[in-house]
C-alpha cells in the first residue's frame, strides 16, 4: 500500500482546537508527528502549563510505510511545557517557553527530550474555539 507524503506533513504541521480560553483551563486535542492525542492547557498567572497523554502517528506512519509485520509501536508519549503568553492582539498569543516530550511503553525504559517551546495561538472572536500550533 503507497503512503502519501502529504500525510506525513500534515501529521507534523497540524493545529487543533481548544475549548474556551474565558477560563483558565483549556482542554482539546492536539495532532502531531510524536504526540496525537488530548491536551490540558492551564493558565497560572503569566505562565501556562500544558500536558498531554498521546500516540505518535508518525512514528507510527514511518514504521507502516516499510515491510515491517509491526505496523502500530507499543509506545506511546507524554508531553509537557511552561510557557508565557505574548499578546500579538486581541485574538493571538505566541508563547515561548520550555518543553520536553517522553516515550514509554510502561516497562523498565524511559527516553524523550527537551527543548524551546514556540507556538502560535488563534481564538476566534466571539468564539469559545481556538487554534494553536
Amino acid at each position: 500500500m503507497k503512503r502519501s507524503p502529504i500525510l506525513l506533513l500534515a501529521l507534523v504541521v497540524s493545529p487543533g482546537p481548544l475549548s474556551a480560553r474565558e477560563n483558565s483551563v483549556a482542554i482539546g486535542v492536539q495532532l502531531g508527528f510524536t504526540t496525537s492525542g488530548v491536551v490540558a492547557d492551564v493558565g497560572l498567572g503569566d505562565l501556562y502549563l500544558q500536558a498531554g497523554i498521546n500516540y505518535p502517528l508518525g512514528i507510527t506512519y514511518i514504521a507502516s510505510t516499510t515491510d515491517s509485520s509491526e505496523k502500530f509501536f507499543d509506545i506511546y508519549t507524554f508531553n509537557a511545557d511552561i510557557s508565557q503568553a505574548f499578546a500579538l492582539s486581541d485574538s493571538f498569543d505566541l508563547k515561548i517557553g520550555v518543553g520536553t516530550t517522553a516515550f514509554t511503553n510502561f516497562g523498565p525504559v524511559l527516553t524523550g527530550f527537551a527543548g524551546p517551546v514556540v507556538k502560535g495561538e488563534y481564538w476566534i472572536p466571539d468564539k469559545k474555539t481556538g487554534i494553536f500550533q
